[in-house]
């Protein structure tokens, strides 16, 4: 349950990390990101979340999904105790010097964002000018849903070739909907595999090339406040998410405000490569500029 509104997703993989941290039941947790599960329940959850770059937090021992896109990171109710853990975690947090240059990559016509999130990223771009920092606007080239189908198909198989076996064995032992997924999976064909390697490889270029002009990247870290359970996903979850995994690079969700429900609503940093303590470094002094943490209201 999302701690902010009983009936509501705390963000699915990772979101009982979410939910313990935003209630207050723990100083901080972990979570797992594959193609947004750390971040997603942080921006539902109204917390700080941090995907670090690929291979800077050891893996050994967890269980993968995709292994060369699986993360493990910190979830905390500020970037400073975020970063703490990290610093634990990584064994080392360097800062270097501070960014100066950011880019905002603006969504395209076709991306229905949430006019509470659209309103997070316009006031995040304007405290990050006032915090002295050069800020620019890119315009997407990323075929988000064909690049998010891909990864989900990569998932899938994946989970197939992990699992498939045991689920032939004893599919009463596994949901009715993990069960669709490999089945799903199955009617894959390798055309279609490599289709999504390209779109993933493509994306990940274009957004490493963007950080070749600026130091970091400014997007929303979903299209949309969490939702109620019982209804379907939206299938845009991942859409800003996935793209650092694909890339390789850190990525930091940080609250941002609220919807006029009094849902939390978040905006994402994406760093360059090895630059995760510099990422958080930034995103602790936006925090404070956002000042948009509250508990919930049930949990002080």
């Amino acid at each position: 349950q999302n701690p902010h509104h009983v009936g509501y997703t705390a963000g699915g993989s990772s979101g009982g990390s979410g939910a313990a941290v935003a209630a207050g039941l723990c100083a901080a947790a972990l979570g797992t990101d594959t193609l947004g599960s750390i971040r997603i329940p942080a921006s539902y959850c109204g917390i700080a979340g941090l995907k670090p770059g690929f291979g800077r937090v050891p893996t050994a021992g967890l269980l993968h999904l995709v292994e060369r896109l699986d993360c493990i990171g910190p979830m905390a109710r500020s970037v400073e105790d975020c970063a703490a853990l990290f610093g634990v975690l990584a064994d080392r947090c360097e800062e270097g010097p501070p960014v100066a240059r950011v880019a905002t990559l603006e969504p395209g016509p076709e991306v229905d964002l949430h006019p509470a999130v659209a309103a997070a990223l316009r006031l995040a771009e304007s405290l990050l000018e006032g915090l002295g920092l050069r800020v620019d606007a890119q315009a997407f080239r990323i075929d988000h849903g064909r690049v998010r189908l891909a990864g989900f198909v990569e998932a899938a198989l994946e989970a197939d070739r992990r699992f498939g076996a045991e689920v032939a064995r004893n599919p009463q032992g596994f949901s009715e909907t993990f069960r669709g997924h490999l089945a799903f999976a199955r009617g894959i064909d390798a055309a279609t595999v490599a289709q999504g390697r390209r779109a993933t490889d493509q994306a990940a270029a274009e957004l490493k090339a963007a950080l070749g002009l600026a130091e970091v990247l400014l997007l929303p870290t979903t299209t949309q406040p969490a939702f109620a359970h019982g209804g379907p996903a939206p299938v845009t979850v991942a859409d800003f998410t996935a793209l650092a995994n694909f890339a390789g690079l850190p990525a930091l969700s940080i609250p941002a405000g609220w919807t006029r429900d009094g849902l939390p609503v978040a905006v994402q940093l994406v760093g360059r490569a090895g630059a995760d303590g510099r990422l958080l470094a930034l995103g602790a002094r936006l925090e404070a500029a956002m000042n948009a943490f509250a508990p919930p209201r049930d949990f002080g």
